[in-house]
């Protein structure tokens, strides 16, 4: 069920903090290839149920049964702040060097 915006604020920014904590943490104490698995494996699954859930409405049930607590309303028809989160971290592993990106 998608929730208002006043709603959503604390909620939102708590998975916010949670993910890029953990994102963080896993940078710290892994190697660049483990990094990139880490992301492919997490990444990819979430990245194409975000692309194929507008064409299908089992999908679209299944992510908004799993997300829904946290999606704004413009979510339900776009991708999501997590996609573009994933792939952002994807560009920034791949055009940086890991002491960099630390």
């Amino acid at each position: 069920m998608i929730k208002a915006l006043a709603d959503l604020h604390i909620e939102r920014k708590l998975t916010h903090v949670f993910g890029i904590l953990l994102i963080v943490v896993i940078h710290h104490f892994f190697s660049l290839e483990a990094c990139w698995m880490i992301l492919l494996i997490a990444g990819v699954p979430l990245l194409l149920l975000d692309i194929f859930r507008h064409r299908s409405a089992l999908l679209q049930k299944f992510s908004l049964k799993l997300f829904g607590a946290v999606m704004r309303r413009r979510e339900l028809h776009g991708m999501t702040g997590t996609t573009y989160l994933l792939v952002g971290v994807a560009v920034i592993l791949a055009v940086f060097p890991h002491n960099i990106v630390a």
